[in-house]
């Protein structure tokens, strides 16, 4: 899918918008894979054109892949020492990508989600090739967040996803971050040809008709992208067994979706006094034990048919 050809005036828009943007980004220099035995570089071809970077790491000990998806200004290297950390207490497979305009990708616009699940799904598609084994799951932050819970409706092989301090939807996103953001945003659906941001927000979807596995929501209280406005998001998801508030995967172990609303946690806005759903005590515990229950729900599976 080629973007529509865009009018003069919106391509300058979008020029200003990335050069801004671009004020707010870590330097994009990181190297191909981590430092890490075995760790493998890999790229993919989103749905309209723009080129992925990726990489992974595969387990000799077990099945199952994470896939880590960044927040907005950072890239899939900040996210080493949690990498690193899951490998140790799960045996997983570790993975990670660049989303569009971030880190060694190309530098595609920004849609706060639709266009950045095609980039998490081309992503899958890459894993598999190289031989990554299910169960898939997402760990998506922030911006990371919206593009897993896009794509994980989408497509069937996610078999769960954690969404932490994931705005509700692109325009909850981009009306709280600032009036900057706003006409900027307004351009994408030019270049694009199609109305963009709404494509990205669940709430325009038939949510019987989308694939819903367990997700785990952990969000702030404190966060300024109201929590309110995500657990809309989340009780669209009407999986079965679908949990209150503060139920969590160590305490209810049976249901299929929980949203953890943790205290005084703001957004990560990268202060080094920013207290964030990443600094609570509880936080490592109930991801990993969220990735055993999708392990061990996998597991159980019927294996496919051979063919006749």
């Amino acid at each position: 899918m080629a973007p529509a050809r865009t009018s003069p005036f919106a391509s300058l828009a979008l020029r200003i918008g990335r050069a801004v943007f671009r004020k707010f980004q870590q330097p994009r220099n990181h190297p191909p894979t981590p430092e890490w035995p075995g760790s493998q570089a890999l790229t993919a071809t989103s749905r309209d054109g723009t080129r992925i970077s990726g990489w992974w790491h595969p387990s000799e000990d077990r099945s199952g892949t994470v896939i880590i998806v960044h927040g907005i200004t950072i890239d899939s290297f900040h996210y080493l020492e949690q990498a690193a950390y899951l490998r140790q207490q799960t045996g997983l497979a570790m993975a990670a990508l660049d989303l569009r305009f971030h880190g060694l990708s190309d530098d595609a616009p920004l849609t706060f989600g639709a266009a950045e699940a095609w980039d998490v799904r081309a992503f899958v598609d890459a894993l598999e090739a190289a031989g990554a084994s299910r169960p898939f799951i997402l760990l998506g932050d922030s911006l990371g967040g919206l593009a897993a819970q896009r794509a994980t409706v989408e497509d069937s092989r996610i078999d769960g996803a954690i969404l932490m301090q994931t705005p509700g939807w692109a325009w909850n996103a981009i009306r709280i971050s600032g009036k900057f953001f706003s006409p900027m945003a307004r351009f994408l659906n030019s270049h694009f040809g199609q109305d963009i941001l709404a494509e990205g927000d669940l709430r325009n979807l038939d949510a019987q008709k989308m694939h819903r596995p367990p997700v785990l929501y952990l969000f702030g209280d404190a966060d300024f992208y109201r929590w309110e406005s995500t657990r809309t998001v989340y009780d669209w998801w009407a999986t079965d067994n679908p949990g209150e508030i503060n139920e969590t995967p160590r305490t209810a172990p049976h249901r299929s979706r929980w949203f953890i609303l943790v205290p005084g946690a703001e957004h990560d806005t990268g202060r080094p006094d920013c207290y964030n759903v990443w600094r609570w005590s509880e936080t490592w515990p109930e991801i990993i034990r969220f990735i055993e229950i999708i392990s061990e729900r996998f597991s159980q599976r019927s294996p496919p048919l051979p063919p006749p």
